[in-house]
């Protein structure tokens, strides 16, 4: 889609974060093409990823920040 050579480690965090959607990992790619391109770079790598997530505010599990939000609302009221 990208049209850039990724490196595998990179792969896995991707469809690691995406949770098994087509959508989040298209996003995901793209916004870590971005961060490899700011970095003046064709090459995607997991470091890429990473900072790619520190900037998105992606967590580990790949949820962003409204969803987080939900979590810790859903958290703090016991779900009711």
């Amino acid at each position: 889609r990208v049209g850039w050579p990724i490196e595998d480690e990179a792969i896995r965090l991707l469809s690691g974060k995406s949770r098994g959607t087509p959508r989040l990992a298209v996003r995901f790619l793209e916004a870590a093409k971005r961060q490899a391109s700011s970095e003046a770079t064709d090459w995607i790598t997991a470091a890429h990823v990473q900072r790619m997530s520190e900037v998105e505010q992606i967590d580990s599990l790949g949820l962003d920040p409204v969803e987080q939000q939900y979590l810790r609302i859903l958290k703090d009221g016991d779900g009711a």
